[in-house]
């Protein structure tokens, strides 16, 4: 009778029950994706709008200015934003560096490249195979490549 009693072992069953639940998590859940990316899209949106309002000939310029450096703030603030999420999350975020960093250029910002750079990264966080490539290849050989 004795023989069938066996001491509960509790940390084997957590982490087993842990593994159920969770599986093989992405690294950014679908929640996040919901929350970053239409706030990024909204910020490209506003960027291609201010490209339109260059093309009215004088209250285009007029409000141009107050309201360009208004967008730059608040996609500035979003960028830092998301940057600091990926660092906190420990995910390498070199792509949507560098489209944020191209994004700034002013002929190309009117492209949704911070978006696309979003997307990007988190296809290839999630992306196991794809991720251990992309963070076995050093950077210079990026950049030479570029």
């Amino acid at each position: 009778m004795n023989d069938e009693l066996q001491p509960l072992n509790l940390d084997e069953g957590i982490d087993a029950a842990a593994k159920d639940i969770v599986g093989d998590a992405p690294k950014i859940s679908w929640g996040e994706i919901f929350l970053i990316t239409p706030l990024l899209l909204f910020i490209d949106f506003i960027e291609i709008m201010a490209g339109f309002m260059e093309v009215i000939p004088v209250a285009g310029q007029i409000i141009l200015l107050p309201a360009s450096l208004l967008f730059s703030g608040i996609s500035l603030l979003v960028t830092l934003f998301v940057q600091f999420y990926l660092f906190v999350k420990k995910i390498k975020n070199l792509t949507f560096l560098a489209t944020s960093l191209t994004d700034s250029i002013p002929l190309i910002s009117a492209l949704p490249l911070r978006t696309a750079g979003w997307l990007v990264t988190v296809f290839i966080t999630n992306n196991k195979k794809l991720s251990k490539v992309v963070g076995q290849t050093p950077v210079g050989k990026v950049a030479k490549v570029l």
